[in-house]
């Protein structure tokens, strides 16, 4: 609960305690040895130690602030001379992850090193980038929950992952998502669903990157449509999935709240298609005991990691979506309890190894309770062995009365329908029109 603050010009940094307690834990003085001039990154690592680095000499101090003011918990953990091959030049930031590493990025010196706990340090990427494409103005770095680096390039425009054994790749460019552009890699930062977010200062907006690569814009210079964001140089995440933008120029800083599944009241023409059968079954005869089946199989190829992962608190909410031949929405069924217990039991579970190498995951709840739906499978797969099968239902008996009711009248006249399953992820969006209609009565309704 504890906040740490930098101080740029004034050369030291603080603590601040949930009571508002305030304490200098380091100024110019650095650990008596080494020097602290002009401090600007500033992390915390599991352990409750503090990392800060200084872009006036070049350097990064470790300090513990459990002992503090004792002396000797300020160490400095890296200087100019970087690994002693490759030098540091202007730090503009540091970061650690879960097995104690820092890591610290060169501005100047187009480079990051990764200090172990022990304290040896490894230069993990350069100037070359991934071989291909270069790096240039290393401005900021963090890490996510697999053990990634993710490394900003100002100067070239672009973000590199490089993985724990060394892989690196770019995952975002100049061009942006391909219809908005990308300019001056700034702030960066990962949520636990291990997506990417980045901000351009000089294209004004911020782009989020999911495992499995789809880039979306979700700002840009319109802000809130009010407020502009001009400059935006800073973002992070909390734990509720929200993401937070500061705009240097425009001076403020935007929330932006995780988005919602939901159906959009018309089709979204812009869903993954490519589903060989679908199935919808509206069985309303016996009033208590109305049923839902959907089916669609036999699909494209899905990287299971776009589906989010539903099984953390922050993970994906899934609408499913019924659309009549005129477009208009019939029936929405959204499951929208990641990370939640069904009974004793998590209501999620992944389909094989964890995320986001498993194959997909599936929902249950014998409860029903979320708009009568009972299971939820979502599998991805190489093309032909993608998937999403929907089971819903009303039970009185069990007090039980969730199910959206009336939609075979609602379908008494249509010649098709569209299936549509959307994420709260806007990768995760599959559709199927299904044109075969099998039953069409009052309380029936099939078709494929």
């Amino acid at each position: 609960g504890n906040v740490f603050v930098a101080g740029d010009l004034s050369h030291n940094a603080f603590q601040i305690t949930p009571g508002g307690t305030i304490t200098r834990i380091i100024d110019s003085s650095g650990d008596l040895l080494n020097m602290l001039f002009r401090p600007f990154g500033v992390a915390v690592d599991g352990s409750g130690d503090v990392f800060v680095a200084g872009i006036g000499l070049s350097n990064a101090f470790r300090i513990t602030p459990d002992i503090i003011p004792d002396l000797v918990t300020r160490i400095q953990i890296i200087d100019s001379t970087g690994d002693g091959l490759n030098v540091l030049d202007t730090p503009l930031d540091v970061a650690t992850d879960g097995s104690g590493n820092v890591f610290v990025p060169g501005s100047s010196s187009d480079n990051a090193f990764r200090i172990t706990p022990g304290g040896a340090i490894t230069q993990i990427i350069d100037s070359t980038g991934d071989g291909t494409n270069p790096l240039e103005g290393t401005a900021r770095v963090t890490t996510d929950g697999s053990g990634n680096v993710l490394v900003a390039g100002a100067f070239s425009n672009n973000v590199f992952r490089i993985t724990p054994d060394g892989t690196i790749t770019q995952i975002i460019d100049s061009t942006g998502d391909g219809t908005n552009g990308f300019a001056e890699a700034a702030g960066i930062a990962t949520d636990s669903a291990g997506r990417v977010f980045v901000a351009g200062a000089s294209s004004h907006n911020v782009f989020r990157i999911t495992p499995g690569g789809t880039i979306t814009q979700i700002i840009d210079s319109t802000g809130d449509g009010i407020n502009g964001l001009s400059f935006p140089r800073y973002v992070t995440t909390d734990s509720a999935g929200r993401v937070f933008v500061s705009g240097s120029d425009s001076s403020n800083v935007f929330k932006i709240e995780p988005v919602s599944a939901g159906c959009p009241a018309s089709p979204d023409p812009g869903c993954t298609t490519g589903f060989e059968k679908g199935v919808l079954v509206v069985n309303e005869k016996k009033a208590g005991k109305e049923k839902i089946v959907v089916k669609l199989t036999k699909g494209p190829a899905i990287i299971p990691s776009d589906l989010g992962d539903p099984t953390i608190a922050i993970g994906s909410e899934f609408a499913t979506c019924i659309y009549d031949d005129a477009d208009a929405l019939v029936a929405e069924l959204v499951v929208d309890r990641a990370g939640d217990l069904c009974g004793t039991k998590p209501c999620w579970r992944s389909l094989g190894d964890d995320p986001p190498t498993g194959k997909g995951f599936l929902f249950k709840d014998s409860a029903q309770a979320s708009d009568g739906v009972k299971s939820l499978l979502l599998r991805g797969g190489d093309a032909g062995k993608s998937k999403s099968i929907l089971l819903a239902g009303n039970n009185a008996a069990k007090g039980q009365l969730e199910l959206p009711t009336g939609i075979p009248a609602a379908l008494l006249a249509t010649g098709s329908v569209q299936v549509q399953v959307h994420g709260n992820d806007a990768s995760a969006c599959y559709a199927k029109t299904l044109t075969e209609i099998v039953k069409q009565e009052a309380d029936l309704f099939k078709a494929k």
